[in-house]
């Protein structure tokens, strides 16, 4: 069984990636946005895979600009790194393979003199407990983490008692 990754005909617990985006391009379109980067993960993650396709479905649905930078380290070093991509792309919101990138754009951005939310607009995706502990707090996409452990438990359970009937079931849960 596998959690926040999909392969078929394996069991698997993941967020609905699609929904988690479109909340994203939602909020930020509504704030006026239309020109977005989007600062990409690892290459070989299977869940930034996911994010780049659901964000380019959203992103043309929407009619917004996207601008793909990356793939860099998703730690806050990675985030640092692409700062000064992301201004040199003369976006004006910019959205996170996960929050400890977004934390380093934030600090890179600041160190630079860009005003976050009024230069531009910062948006991660996890929401760890760090993003709250910021100024000025991340925006941030938040994966039902304690829910999405339950319902791994769950099928875990339904799968040693009837390993024939579940062997390619997959629960997808939503965003917030």
């Amino acid at each position: 069984m596998l959690i926040n990754r999909r392969i078929a005909r394996v069991p698997s617990v993941l967020p609905e990636l699609l929904d988690g985006m479109r909340q994203a391009i939602n909020h930020l379109t509504a704030l006026g946005h239309r020109r977005i980067a989007y600062v990409a993960g690892p290459r070989s993650s299977w869940a930034n895979r996911e994010r780049v396709r659901s964000l380019r479905s959203v992103a043309a649905a929407a009619g917004v600009d996207l601008v793909e930078i990356g793939n860099v380290s998703p730690q806050f070093e990675g985030g640092v790194a692409a700062a000064d991509q992301v201004l040199a792309a003369a976006v004006t919101a910019v959205i996170a393979y996960n929050d400890l990138v977004a934390l380093g754009l934030l600090n890179r951005l600041t160190a630079r003199g860009v005003a976050v939310p009024g230069g531009l607009s910062v948006l991660g995706f996890d929401d760890i407990p760090l993003a709250a502990m910021v100024h000025p707090a991340l925006t941030t996409v938040a994966l039902p983490k304690e829910q999405t452990g339950r319902a791994a438990v769950d099928l875990l359970l339904r799968l040693l008692e009837q390993p024939d009937r579940h062997s390619a079931a997959r629960r997808e849960l939503p965003p917030s």
